[in-house]
């Protein structure tokens, strides 16, 4: 559960911190143009994807490490010994057992999350602009 909550933290950390970097450099022009914007872009989303490339490529070389490997084994054999649920009745122990430990506050967290998204989205997208695509209209 750490680990998943830092790699929360650091997916909105870093994306800012490369945004400022990009920025920086481009920041010596007194001018700036579509296309400074779209090489930001460009720029930003190219990085972007080779990290997210480079992490899925080391999920594979993880697969093989002595320590994942012994407890991989763990799971496939405390799984082999589990009782088995159908899907319906795996999800209802979940929300049995959120229940009596305090991860019920991790699901509201969630909805809460999954809410406002669905909430601020449609309008961020209805007052978005994108000037070198949009020379017909909106892009939506």
């Amino acid at each position: 559960m750490a680990a998943v909550q830092l790699g929360m933290g650091c997916s909105g950390i870093l994306p800012n911190i490369l945004e400022g970097i990009i920025t920086l450099i481009y920041e010596d022009k007194t001018v700036t143009t579509p296309d400074d914007s779209f090489n930001q872009t460009m720029i930003f989303f190219g990085i972007s994807s080779a990290i997210i490339l480079i992490a899925s490529l080391m999920y594979f070389v993880e697969r093989r490490n002595a320590f994942s490997l012994y407890y991989y084994g763990k799971y496939a054999q405390a799984s082999a010994n589990a009782p088995k649920l159908s899907t319906k009745q795996k999800t209802i122990e979940i929300f049995k057992s959120c229940g009596k430990t305090k991860a019920k506050w991790y699901l509201l967290y969630v909805i809460h999350v999954y809410t406002l998204t669905f909430v601020v989205f449609p309008g961020v997208t209805n007052h978005t602009t994108i000037t070198f695509l949009d020379a017909d209209g909106p892009w939506f």
